[in-house]
């Protein structure tokens, strides 16, 4: 056990495998250091860069602060228009969800859906009557037959109850002139049994003037 381990003094001296990893390890930690070299090169001058861009985009802080609250502006009318659609859209369908804006996958998604034309025999067939029979056809004719019935009962209770009809068709023709001389006549060449119901028929109605 003793020979095995170095003593003060002594040499070692380095196999040929050993020799070989070590140079490799050289090699390969010179290369990561120029590897790194180049990285540090690249970020310093974008970083340079992004510097003389930011110096330049704010050279005059009132003009850029104008431009962007244009365009803050201008982006806050259509998120408010966009806003406003979306939610009478909303209230229209009855959605209980919130709408998101629109995107150009949503468009063309909805380019490719191809709606085909509605079918209308089903349409047709849900107007028809369930049931078809001779009491549909023959009720516009019942409905018309009641209906001119109930028109000459009311024509025909009119006549017979309007005291106007009575009194035009009792009264006798009058001439000018000669009326009280044909009324004398008349009493004096009717019996006296029959001039009592005509001034009862006559009473029974409206009563009319004499007119000169």
């Amino acid at each position: 056990a003793a020979e095995g381990r170095p003593r003060d003094g002594d040499a070692l001296l380095a196999t040929d495998a050993e020799r070989e990893a070590l140079r490799r390890n050289a090699f390969a930690s010179l290369e990561k250091t120029i590897a790194d070299r180049e990285r540090l090169r690249q970020a310093s001058e974008r970083i340079e860069d992004l510097a003389e861009a930011s110096a330049r985009h704010w050279d005059d802080p009132y003009t850029q602060n104008q431009r962007l609250r244009k365009a803050f502006r201008a982006g806050r009318k259509e998120r408010e228009r966009d806003a406003a659609a979306a939610e009478d859209l909303g209230n229209r369908l009855s959605l209980g969800i919130d709408l998101v804006p629109a995107t150009e996958e949503d468009a063309r998604r909805a380019a490719l859906v191809d709606f085909g034309p509605a079918d209308e025999s089903s349409d047709r067939a849900l107007a028809k009557p369930l049931f078809e029979g001779a009491g549909l056809s023959r009720r516009p004719e019942a409905s018309t037959r009641r209906d001119n019935l109930a028109s000459e009962l009311m024509t025909n209770t009119r006549a017979a109850q309007d005291p106007f009809l009575k009194a035009r068709e009792l009264r006798p023709p009058r001439l000018p002139g000669v009326k009280r001389k044909r009324a004398a006549s008349a009493e004096a060449d009717s019996p006296p049994k029959e001039a009592q119901p005509q001034e009862t028929s006559v009473s029974g109605g409206l009563v009319h003037y004499d007119s000169d």
